[in-house]
């Protein structure tokens, strides 16, 4: 599979090529133009407080969600935490618990979603807790099952618990996303999982990137 770095060098090319003709102002404006549309962009976290903390992350759905994607909800936590957990994206922190002993912790521990912030975050022995509430998630349009319309929201929450108010959030933020981009995609074109897919991945990407810096494209589709 090609790089997004060699993908650009060939559009670059390909504009080029096809502006050979041209000269001066002109040729350096399409081939300015083109390269602006695919470069990336350096974008700021919204949240630093992780810097010399550690963390857990809870991701909560309704019964609805987990009803008709049985596991999302530990996939997409064991996503979010594993994405953080990465230095390569510097987001400070000191520590962390780990994917497998976190979904331990809430399977055996069901009240854990009803429980106050401050308190769970002492519990679990961190200083911050993300909390990620997924209030929608689906791979259509309701009534319409043959085009794919899917759309992943979520409201982000972070609990800090030296705080003086610590069952209140720090710091929120909504995010959604959506796919396919294009409308009129049906079960003939990809499957539901391809959907699925992408959407866990567009939704891990939104709330891991408030928590630090990172490139996005500039005309980022999502």
């Amino acid at each position: 599979m090609m790089t997004r770095s060699r993908n650009r060098r060939w559009t670059v090319l390909s504009a080029l090529m096809l502006a050979a003709s041209m000269t001066g102002c002109e040729l350096f404006g399409v081939v300015g133009t083109i390269y602006e549309e695919n470069a990336d962009h350096l974008v700021k976290s919204q949240y630093e407080g992780l810097k010399g903390k550690t963390y857990a992350v809870l991701v909560v759905s309704d019964r609805g969600i987990e009803a008709d994607f049985p596991g999302l909800t530990a996939e997409i936590t064991a996503r979010i935490n594993d994405r953080l957990a990465d230095p390569a994206n510097a987001t400070g922190a000191t520590g962390h618990i780990e994917s497998k002993a976190l979904l331990k912790y809430f399977f055996n521990h069901p009240e854990t979603t009803t429980k106050p912030g401050g308190k769970l975050a002492e519990e679990l022995g961190v200083d911050r807790i993300i909390r990620v509430d997924l209030y929608e998630f689906r791979i259509n349009d309701p009534g319409n099952q043959y085009v794919w319309d899917g759309v992943s929201a979520a409201t982000v929450g972070v609990i800090e618990r030296e705080s003086i108010t610590p069952d209140e959030y720090a710091f929120r933020s909504t995010t959604r996303v959506t796919f396919p981009d294009k409308s009129g995609i049906t079960q003939s074109d990809i499957s539901g999982q391809v959907v699925m897919s992408a959407l866990v991945k567009r939704i891990t990407d939104r709330v891991t990137w408030l928590f630090h810096d990172h490139q996005e494209p500039i005309k980022i589709t999502y």
